[in-house]
């Protein structure tokens, strides 16, 4: 039986929206439609008022639906682990009150025997004057849960810890999809998939030589790139597209042919040879015999970049130049004559010891290594670079290698952090490469105390970086002081973490890193950010959902995709993450 059994639809809306969640798609709704079949009893509370500002007195209602039998309304009512008081606002105890003297987040509990279903809500109090930050929330579900990655966007308000409450994993759904040319034949290529509502959250699949796919998406717009297969096809963008369609189209887009030349004007084979333009880029051709290639393209700005890559055996740089194409349909590549160096038998270094058996990674580039013509007309110069990883020998040695004259750097793969040291061809007949750098401070709770057992990691970034650099990291002690040891002359991205996530992250990029004194490193103020997930059309939580809490405006490139926290759900879907605290306006 209920209370007010008019009010079933009110009571649950009143719950989701003070509990800041999202009651859509749960297992244990009462049935309001009269649908056959038994419905299982369940407690419902709502919240006057819906929206609170401390300090505020808390009125919570309770509704029971589909209860047979007397009833016995037992409340609990916490805030971070500690008993909140309450005071009953009837003789069974169905309604009560409690104050709510301060911001944050209150558990309200409701049991009412008969095996009724509880109820269990996070009610959310503000700091007045609470300033507010709109956090993307990007969920990852694993292989067990059929459902594509997605973000949901939210308001936290600054000065206390928040409840987002239920967050609808959208399982979406499968689409079959089907890609063909202008003559309606199949095409097989790689998909993407880039939602117009959530553009950092992307979908990839592959269409087969049937030309048909079947990709789970959310309902929405999504921008897709096809990349054919099929060199005589053009990639494309496909904007705006509706998966419910079904079918996407390519074509073979515009021809661009040519050659590639040596500096002696004698023709280069097995370049190969490609284009960008905008985001949409062209096939890979490689260039024959006789130099000559045939790409296919699709305009998509008014730049475009070239890329020549030489064939692997080939002394000649890569090349890469920025012209404007428009109608052309052949152009002429040419290498410049540029002096080319060997390493070979170059003596590695680091803190004069010498780099026995490591890898050592050279990236070298020099302006005016080619030139884009129009027959005789220059549209455009291209740099010339090369770039590779060699190996020293048990004298720490480099093998015979030859590079363009320019400048750069290397790192070398040594013990530890590794070491960084600048280039310029042609080399002596030594490089030395600086020892190891330390970099010190003191992390820095939010509130001015030291941050013992903060964890600090550093991520090579710049030129240099590449997969399978060394990640140093470190851990400050009791004090909040650490020392890590870097590459000298390297740039880094440091990340400070504070493991009981009371304050946010800190990231610090650092360039040319030397031995130095950071100082006293402030983490920010953070707040909790707590929740549970479930996928659509299910009652419990998702168990191990990646969540990465993410800026949402004033952001752009790295700092859109790098985390301001991260967590995982537990068996219940349940997860708490740390962000930033936006703070109260005075």
């Amino acid at each position: 039986m209920s209370r007010h059994p008019g009010l079933a639809s009110a009571a649950l809306v009143a719950v989701a929206a003070a509990c800041g969640g999202d009651m859509a798609g749960d297992d244990d709704s009462p049935d309001a439609g009269g649908n056959d079949g038994a419905v299982s009893c369940i407690a419902v509370v709502s919240f006057e008022p819906m929206t609170a500002q401390a300090p505020a007195t808390i009125v919570a209602r309770s509704d029971v639906f589909n209860a047979s039998g007397v009833l016995t309304y037992a409340w609990t009512v916490k805030k971070n682990g500690a008993d909140v008081p309450f005071t009953a606002l009837d003789a069974d105890s169905r309604d009560i009150q409690f104050d709510a003297a301060t911001a944050g987040v209150y558990q309200v509990d409701l049991s009412v025997g008969l095996d009724c279903q509880a109820f269990h809500g996070d009610f959310n109090v503000q700091q007045p004057g609470a300033n507010t930050r709109v956090v993307r929330l990007r969920m990852v579900p694993p292989t067990a849960i059929a459902a594509p990655p997605q973000e949901r966007t939210i308001i936290v308000p600054g000065g206390a810890d928040y409840a987002a409450g239920i967050l609808t994993l959208d399982a979406g759904n499968p689409y079959p999809v089907q890609v063909r040319d202008g003559a309606a034949a199949p095409v097989a290529g790689y998909l993407r998939f880039t939602s117009r509502a959530t553009p950092d959250a992307v979908v990839e699949a592959f269409s087969g030589t049937s030309g048909s796919a079947s990709v789970r998406l959310v309902a929405g717009r999504y921008d897709v790139l096809v990349v054919p297969s099929s060199s005589a096809l053009a990639p494309r963008v496909v904007l705006d597209w509706d998966p419910a369609l079904g079918q996407l189209l390519v074509d073979s887009g515009t021809a661009l042919g040519g050659s590639v030349l040596d500096a002696a004007g004698a023709p280069v084979a097995g370049a190969r040879v490609s284009l960008m333009s905008g985001t949409v880029p062209s096939t890979v051709a490689t260039t024959a015999a006789d130099g000559s290639f045939s790409l296919r393209w699709r305009e998509g700005s008014a730049i475009e970049k070239i890329t020549v890559v030489p064939p692997s055996a080939s002394d000649l740089p890569r090349l890469d130049a920025q012209v404007e194409l428009g109608a052309l349909a052949a152009v002429t590549i040419r290498h410049a004559s540029v002096p080319i160096s060997d390493v070979g038998n170059t003596l590695i270094r680091v803190g004069g010891a010498a780099a026995v058996s490591t890898d050592v990674l050279v990236d070298l580039s020099r302006a005016s290594c080619g030139t884009v013509r129009d027959g005789t007309t220059v549209l455009a110069q291209a740099i010339g670079s090369h770039r590779r990883t060699l190996r020293t020998d048990a004298a720490g040695r480099l093998p015979a290698s030859r590079f363009v004259d320019g400048t750069g750097a290397a790192f070398i793969h040594s013990t530890g952090p590794g070491a960084r040291v600048a280039l310029a061809l042609p080399l002596g007949a030594t490089v030395d490469a600086a020892a190891v750098v330390t970099i010190s401070g003191r992390v820095l709770r939010s509130g001015g105390t030291a941050r013992a057992d903060a964890r600090l990691r550093a991520t090579l970034t710049g030129p240099l970086a590449h997969t399978g650099a060394p990640i140093p990291t470190a851990t400050a002690a009791a004090d909040g002081r650490f020392t890590i040891a870097l590459a000298a002359g390297a740039d880094y991205a440091i990340t400070i973490v504070d493991p009981t996530a009371d304050d946010a992250t800190l990231d610090i990029d650092l360039a040319g890193v030397g031995t130095q004194d950071l100082g006293d490193l402030g983490l920010p103020a953070a707040l909790t950010v707590s929740g549970e997930i479930r996928a659509s059309g299910q009652s419990v939580g998702a168990r191990a959902v990646g969540l990465a809490a993410l800026c949402h405006l004033a952001c752009t490139g790295i700092e859109r995709s790098r985390p301001l926290g991260e967590a995982v759900t537990d068996p219940a879907g349940r997860f708490v993450v740390a962000v930033p605290d936006p703070g109260v306006s005075q």
